[in-house]
């Protein structure tokens, strides 16, 4: 999935914060989504999660916003997290 994440909300954890997510996505399964966080504790973050087995997924990639982000195929781009609203 590209896009805003649907779970995602404020700052939190449970129903409505994107917290489970992933592990939503992965059961699903979707092969590729990316989670973008304003409020990750560590600063805002992009992160994207591939590879979803037995309802995890086996790769993830977060990069700070200002970083870049390479999505696979069939999308093969990367994305500036630069002009992400923080």
């Amino acid at each position: 999935m590209l896009g805003p994440d649907p779970h995602d909300g404020p700052v939190g954890t449970g129903p409505g914060t994107g917290v489970g997510a992933p592990a939503s996505y992965a059961h699903a399964p979707v092969p590729v989504h990316l989670l973008v966080d304003r409020f990750d504790e560590h600063g805002p973050t992009a992160t994207l999660f591939t590879e979803p087995e037995n309802g995890a997924c086996k790769h993830a990639v977060r990069v700070a916003f200002g970083g870049e982000l390479g999505l696979p195929a069939p999308f093969a781009v990367a994305v500036d997290t630069g002009s992400f609203p923080r």
